[in-house]
């Protein structure tokens, strides 16, 4: 899949994965959550709205402007984007088995 396709792909990749992420890190950061933490304050600071957001809004808006010719080609990446996260935490919970 990495060498199949273009700039759009990417884009759709990091929409799922970084607005994922971003979303918990504000949501953590709104609830003071592990700010203080060496370990948790760094990843939830890189990851709340003010410092990822205008990169999520920009591949966001670069998905959005896609033609309809290539949204099926979109849904599918997005689609095996979300398998392999969804692998990865499943992994992550279960002792790095799959």
């Amino acid at each position: 899949m990495a060498y199949e396709g273009g700039f759009e792909d990417i884009c759709i990749v990091f929409a799922v994965t970084e607005g994922v992420y971003m979303d918990w890190g504000q949501h953590l950061a709104d609830a003071g959550s592990e700010l203080g933490n060496d370990f948790y304050g760094e990843w939830i600071t890189l990851h709340r709205e003010v410092v990822l957001g205008p990169f999520v809004r920009f591949v966001e808006s670069v998905v959005d402007a896609v033609p309809e010719s290539g949204l099926k080609r979109l849904s599918n990446v997005f689609k095996r984007t979300l398998q392999y996260e969804n692998r990865f935490w499943n992994m992550a919970y279960s002792g790095e088995t799959w």
